[in-house]
């Protein structure tokens, strides 16, 4: 089977020895998800497919990437942001169980309570103020770390809005350059035609 070295190069850790594996065997591959190396030397995600053609005799594969970087990001974000719900939901059912306990023992000792459930009381309260103050800590480090996905993601987004701006500006420029290449051709057969014709 031809083998381009160069995209091979590309692959991380074993994965290209899978994925011609797996096309060797069933002769296609379908999303088939990876990280490559692209030139900058940036890590991307890719889905892969591939299928195993025959061209003048010789096996080849086809293979055609789906850079899903961006989407993975997203869904990284998307998941972390649902992660720090779920801790400040915790934290405030934690809060209002501390505030409802209370407010039941107030109620309890206005009746009349003994020193062990007054001892029993103020363990539990220990207890419980202990676990707002951990899932306090956990929601501040969710957040954190979702802030810092989301910068990720940001500068990620302006990175690549910043080459799209640039790939745009080269296209723009090649297309100038080719209508002006394509304007002295014309200026040159006009000029050749004149010639001609006297």
């Amino acid at each position: 089977m031809s083998v381009n070295r160069n995209l091979a190069a590309n692959f991380l850790s074993n994965a290209w020895t899978a994925l011609v594996q797996i096309v060797s065997q069933h002769s296609v591959a379908r999303s088939f998800e990876t990280q490559l190396r692209v030139k900058s030397g940036a890590i991307r995600d890719v889905l892969i497919s591939a299928e195993l053609i025959d061209l003048e005799g010789e096996p080849c594969m086809i293979v055609i990437t789906q850079d899903i970087t961006e989407r993975k990001r997203a869904e990284a974000l998307a998941a972390r942001e649902r992660y720090v719900t779920e801790c400040e939901n915790k934290l405030q059912e934690l809060e209002s169980y501390q505030k409802s306990y209370a407010e039941q023992f107030q109620t309890r000792a206005g009746a009349g309570i003994g020193a062990a459930g007054l001892r029993d009381y103020q363990t539990f309260m220990v207890r419980l103020g202990e676990a707002v103050k951990q899932q306090t800590q956990l929601v501040a480090k969710a957040k954190a770390d979702r802030d810092a996905e989301r910068q990720v993601w940001q500068h990620a987004a302006q990175r690549a809005e910043a080459v799209g701006g640039l790939v745009e500006r080269w296209q723009k420029e090649e297309q100038r350059a080719e209508d002006r290449h394509e304007q002295r051709e014309s200026d040159e057969r006009a000029q050749r035609m004149r010639h001609v014709t006297r």
